[in-house]
């Protein structure tokens, strides 16, 4: 047998194991299976310890949603991480239900957009939050934007985030943890992650 390693991490290692004469699947006992899975699990590579939070990278541009109140409320993110902006629209509701006899031909009036949009700095982004009110369905009509509160955008992982806000003229703050509505980018966030 020839035993090799070289240019491992630190702390880690690493072995290719040849049995000369041997086959691509070599028969040496019964319990061959059993000994090389007990010797992989017991030398198996170390998890890397992630930082606290992780940093905003191009990996969080995805859909994300309150994974406690599953009633539809989510946001979805754009990060710019050249100009270390990051782009935020929040779909969210009204703080009571509308009176039953307002009509809306499209949508629902009490539905709510709100979009943010700024610097981050690391793992934390403090961002204006704007209402946008007073379009008109596919027409050239300007809508308003109003600066309506503030949110604070935290990655703590590249599955979570944490969100808090403020919206000033309705007197209600509170955090809001959120997970991905799809898995699709993690990898690609990780890829990332590991860089930092």
């Amino acid at each position: 047998m020839t035993r090799y390693s070289e240019g491992c991490t630190d702390g880690g290692s690493g072995e290719l194991w040849a049995i000369e004469g041997g086959s691509h699947v070599p028969f040496i006992s019964a319990d061959f299976g059993t000994k090389t899975m007990d010797w992989l699990l017991n030398h198996s590579k170390p998890k890397k310890i992630q930082a606290a939070n992780v940093t905003f990278n191009a990996g969080f541009n995805d859909a994300w949603r309150n994974e406690i109140k599953k009633g539809g409320q989510g946001v979805f993110l754009v990060v710019f991480p050249v100009v270390k902006m990051i782009f935020m629209s929040w779909f969210t509701y009204d703080l009571a239900q509308p009176d039953e006899d307002i009509a809306y031909t499209l949508g629902h009036s009490g539905h709510r957009w709100y979009t943010a949009f700024g610097p981050y700095d690391g793992d934390t982004a403090v961002l204006e939050l704007e209402l946008t009110q007073g379009g008109i369905f596919d027409s050239n009509t300007l809508p308003e934007q109003s600066i309506v509160g503030s949110v604070t955008l935290t990655s703590i992982s590249c599955t979570e985030l944490h969100l808090t806000y403020e919206i000033f003229a309705a007197g209600v703050s509170g955090e809001i943890p959120l997970g991905r509505a799809l898995e699709d980018n993690v990898p690609y966030c990780e890829s990332f992650a590991e860089q930092q």
